[in-house]
């Protein structure tokens, strides 16, 4: 009884080129190991800005100090927080 059906035949079953692990790893290694180049380095080290959430920086580039400040104080003039944790909840939604 044969197991192999017509959609098979596209299947190779010859044995392959053994290469050993250290070779692999050293191929692999061009993969695995980060951005080497400064422009490389650069654009890596903006990953987190994707959505800001982890980001370190408040702002990303191309957005006002001005503006931001501005949005600040709106938020702090509309809250009005009277105590230091009500403050410091509105801080952390503006941020």
């Amino acid at each position: 009884m044969d197991s192999f059906t017509a959609e098979d035949e596209h299947l190779d079953f010859s044995p392959q080129e053994f290469i050993p692990p250290r070779d692999r790893s050293n191929g692999n290694s061009r993969y695995s190991t980060g951005p080497r180049s400064p422009d490389g380095k650069a654009a890596s080290s903006q990953n987190a800005r994707t959505h800001g959430c982890c980001s370190k920086a408040l702002l990303l580039p191309g957005e006002s100090q001005d503006d931001f400040d501005d949005l600040h104080d709106r938020w702090i003039s509309a809250c009005q927080p009277d105590i230091p944790a009500a403050t410091e909840l509105v801080e952390k939604l503006i941020v």
